[in-house]
C-alpha cells in the first residue's frame, strides 16, 4: 500500500470517527428535529428534492454519513452554522429520509 493511500485511509477513517462522535454527542443532547427541518427547508431544498435521498445509489447510508454530507455542504455554501444545528439538519434528515419505518 504507498504511503498516499495510507493516509487518505487514516484520514477517512478519522473523519468517520469524528462523525459518529458528533452524531453520539447530538442525540444525548437531543437534536432539534423541528429546527432542523426549516434549516434545510430554507438551505438546501433549492437543490435537493426528496428524489435525492430515496435513489438507489444514495451516498449515506447511516446517520454518521448523513451528518458528515450536512458538515460537507454547509461548509462549501458557507451557511456558518453552528454544530448543534449541522447536528439538528443531520438528525431531521437521518429520520426523515434514512431510517426504516417502524
Amino acid at each position: 500500500m504507498s504511503m498516499r493511500s495510507t493516509r487518505t485511509l487514516g484520514q477517512s477513517l478519522m473523519l468517520t470517527a469524528f462523525g459518529v462522535a458528533l452524531v453520539m454527542l447530538s442525540t444525548a443532547h437531543g437534536a432539534d428535529i423541528q429546527r432542523g427541518r426549516l434549516l434545510y427547508e430554507n438551505h438546501c431544498v433549492e437543490c435537493h428534492d426528496d428524489r435525492a435521498h430515496y435513489r438507489n445509489n444514495r451516498r449515506a447510508n447511516s446517520l454518521g454519513e448523513v451528518h458528515q454530507w450536512v458538515i460537507r455542504w454547509s461548509t462549501h455554501l458557507k451557511l456558518d452554522w453552528s454544530g448543534d444545528e449541522r447536528n439538528d439538519v443531520a438528525e431531521y434528515l437521518y429520520q426523515r429520509y434514512y431510517t426504516p419505518a417502524q
